[in-house]
């Protein structure tokens, strides 16, 4: 989660605060999809917020991460990417499994990949 984006939001839009700070929480669960979304959540608010004390710099910023929440979402210094193809049956598997671990399916098959010994 990119704290420079949720300082914004917190230190100026007294709206944005609650889905901001529940943004945080999420990604920390790592739970990006909900994270993505109460960020979006967010911007949102901070925008319409008559007391918000945005310049236009940082409503550029807010509206792009409606528009693109994935710019917002931090991978925690991961720049690689590893892709493989699934099929629709084996996709849904993955989610599920992944779902019943708690975790991201990015996280699931990061974590049995590279942690666990088969």
């Amino acid at each position: 989660m990119n704290d420079q984006l949720l300082t914004l939001l917190i230190q100026k839009s007294p709206r944005a605060v609650q889905p901001a700070l529940a943004a945080r929480a999420a990604a920390e669960r790592q739970n990006a999809t909900l994270a993505r979304s109460l960020l979006a959540q967010a911007a949102q608010a901070a925008l319409a917020d008559e007391q918000a004390d945005l310049d236009p710099q940082d409503r550029a910023l807010l509206a792009q991460l409606i528009t693109e929440p994935d710019a917002a979402i931090n991978t925690r210094g991961k720049g690689r990417q590893f892709k493989f193809r699934l099929t629709d049956s084996e996709y849904l598997e993955l989610l599920r499994r992944a779902a019943t671990a708690g975790m991201s399916a990015s996280a699931y098959v990061r974590h049995k990949a590279l942690y666990e010994e088969s």
